[in-house]
């Protein structure tokens, strides 16, 4: 995740941000940052394939913050 991030900062190809941002969004929500996760993951465009992976894992990670949260009331 550190690589993806600091790929990101330096800037580059649009495809590589995309695919930065996905394994940036598939770590946190991984690591149980789900928040954090979902809006790396909402910044991911490029292909239909990309976009389906960022979504299911969107959705991985939406279903684990509402799970977390409602454990925590």
């Amino acid at each position: 995740m550190t690589a993806a991030r600091r790929g990101l900062g330096k800037g580059g190809a649009k495809a590589d941000a995309n695919e930065a941002n996905l394994l940036i969004g598939m770590a946190l929500a991984m690591q149980g940052n789900n928040a954090d996760a979902q809006a790396a993951l909402n910044n991911v465009k490029g292909t239909p394939a990309t976009m389906k992976t960022a979504h299911l894992w969107s959705l991985y990670a939406g279903r684990k913050y509402a799970t977390a949260a409602a454990a925590t009331h």
